[in-house]
């Protein structure tokens, strides 16, 4: 969805009405969506959101990706070594 937040947020609302299942892949989108699912008490599963605040946003929110402090600077040291 590109960053888009409204359509992250409108097609959240139909994840939880008809699938009970919800997951964003930018911490933007986290942002603006998480807080949906959390009020609706459905769980999230974020696979890629970086962003230090996204477990904060409640109990049903997760992610499986590194924070953005991990992610960062493990991705610039790879890249060094690939074209330094």
């Amino acid at each position: 969805m590109a960053g888009d937040e409204v359509r992250t947020i409108n097609a959240f609302q139909t994840l939880i009405t008809k699938n009970k299942v919800v997951g964003s892949t930018l911490s933007q989108q986290a942002f603006s969506a998480d807080p949906i699912a959390e009020r609706a008490k459905v769980s999230d599963l974020d696979p890629s959101n970086t962003a230090k605040e996204i477990h904060q946003i409640g109990e049903y929110i997760s992610r499986v990706s590194a924070p953005v402090a991990i992610v960062a600077p493990n991705s610039i040291a790879a890249a060094l070594k690939i074209n330094p």
